[in-house]
């Protein structure tokens, strides 16, 4: 059975886990802290704290790590009205400029795929560029692959369906008795940040929009603010912080305003 962190073990550990990752681990919610670090517990079979301890001081623990921590998104067009509002905007605007998206934690694949197939859904792959965070192995070969969850074969299609049932899943999605898999061909325009989002950055002033979406959920307020301001410098003016549907902006901010409340969209002041 593996080992239960308890609350001194979290305060042990995320302090070092903030040294060796480079990102503050100690300003996430307590709560969010316990489930996710049981959860690696028994996902790596740590049977005493030492051995997490030992794994993240010699490193061979920390690409688990990274792939595991974060909150996978379960399925392709979470919150389809969300896609359905940015399909029309990379409409109206692509042919304008060139569009950045950045996504700065690759949690799974179907956040990033979705927003592949409408892009390909438009035929503007020319115009759009696709930067993306990871930081482990595991993810890198995930992306590359293709991979989608079979288990939520049913639920893509349905949510797909939802977001215009005039497209075909068969053009985007390669759905066989062996493979379910993003077509590799929708593959392009990504590129790929090496290290997590504090440390690598597109290019200052070049984001379009930031898909954030249900993470800073998880933060403390003062980790919010912080990777809020860190987003700053690297969005357009007027570019667009897109957060999950339960989620604001940190209070009295003065970097952002409300662009779209039901979707829970930000504009950047600068």
């Amino acid at each position: 059975m593996a080992y239960i962190p308890t609350i001194n073990d979290i305060r042990d550990i995320t302090p070092l886990l903030s040294e060796k990752l480079h990102f503050d681990y100690t300003n996430y919610g307590f709560s969010f802290l316990k489930r996710r670090f049981t959860f690696l517990f028994q996902k790596l079979s740590i049977k005493k704290l030492s051995q997490f301890i030992d794994g993240i001081h010699d490193g061979s623990l920390l690409d688990d790590i990274n792939y595991l921590f974060p909150i996978p998104t379960t399925e392709l067009f979470r919150d389809p009205s969300f896609w359905r509002i940015l399909r029309q905007k990379i409409n109206k605007y692509h042919s304008d400029k060139k569009l950045v998206f950045w996504l700065p934690e690759l949690s799974s694949n179907e956040e990033l795929f979705s927003l592949l197939i409408i892009i390909q859904s438009l035929n503007v792959g020319e115009d759009v560029k696709i930067y993306l965070n990871i930081n482990n192995p595991q993810s890198k070969s995930e992306l590359l692959s293709g991979y989608l969850d079979v288990k939520n074969k049913e639920l893509n299609k349905s949510n797909l369906k939802r977001l215009d049932d005039k497209l075909n899943e068969d053009d985007f999605i390669l759905n066989t008795e062996d493979e379910y898999s993003l077509k590799s061909e929708l593959l392009k325009s990504l590129s790929v940040l090496d290290g997590n989002f504090t440390e690598a950055q597109p290019p200052k002033n070049s984001v379009f929009m930031i898909l954030f979406r249900n993470t800073m959920v998880n933060y403390n307020l003062r980790l919010q603010k912080t990777v809020e301001s860190s987003f700053v410098e690297c969005l357009q003016p007027d570019g667009l912080l897109a957060l999950g549907i339960q989620e604001r902006i940190s209070p009295n901010s003065n970097e952002y305003f409300l662009f779209n409340e039901n979707e829970s969209i930000y504009k950047v002041i600068k």
